[in-house]
């Protein structure tokens, strides 16, 4: 886009050809994402749950790695707004990535990380880089749903676990009960004082033997 001042009047100039940058970042990396999803649901139905996982993380790195490309291109072409844009899609799906590969576990936790963060760059967006846009435009986002889902499934999950320990709770208080009365007997603790020296001398046989 320019402007130009020939004959004394403004006007705008609007460059509409196609760049590769902008194939990477639009056009790509919505490929990428409807290719590997479709791919990780056809694998999660036949229960390939190790094989699921290592298509997500390689879904969000090609994606990471897309963007970044197409971001460093508008950089280089010196179009700085849409090379910002670019690095804010980027380090999301870079972030969830790695964290994939690292912190798996708390992945529900990082996909509420990862939700803010493309979030933000929505915002950014929308009322930043171009402020003549509408912040109706950010809410039917798919970071915005996101961030519901993780919200929701995440009370959820508390909720369960809360519920899980108060069960838990319940047995360790009768087993605790069992246990004080097998304790209080003279008997009882011989035997498990024997028990848990046969144990120790089968441990102690098997390291042994182990070791030759």
């Amino acid at each position: 886009r320019g402007v130009s001042r020939g004959g004394g009047a403004r006007r705008l100039v609007y460059d509409m050809r196609f760049t590769w940058m902008w194939g990477l970042i639009w056009i790509v990396c919505y490929f990428v994402p409807s290719a590997g999803w479709f791919a990780y649901s056809l694998v999660a139905l036949v229960k390939r749950q190790r094989h699921a996982a290592n298509i997500l993380r390689t879904l969000f790195a090609v994606n990471a790695c897309m963007e970044g490309c197409g971001a460093v291109g508008y950089h280089l072409s010196g179009r700085l707004r849409e090379a910002v844009m670019g690095w804010c899609y980027c380090g999301p799906d870079a972030l969830l990535s790695l964290v994939m590969v690292m912190k798996e576990r708390d992945i529900l936790y990082w996909i509420f990380v990862y939700a803010l963060l493309k979030f933000a760059a929505q915002v950014l967006r929308f009322l930043v880089l171009y402020p003549d846009s509408s912040f109706s435009a950010v809410l039917p986002t798919s970071a915005f749903i996101t961030i519901i889902f993780t919200v929701v499934s995440l009370a959820f999950r508390r909720h369960a676990l809360r519920r899980a320990r108060r069960l838990v709770l319940r047995d360790q208080e009768r087993y605790d009960e069992v246990w004080r009365g097998v304790m209080a007997s003279d008997a009882e603790r011989a035997h498990i004082h024997d028990l848990a020296r046969i144990v120790a001398d089968l441990t102690q046989s098997i390291k042994t033997h182990r070791d030759r």
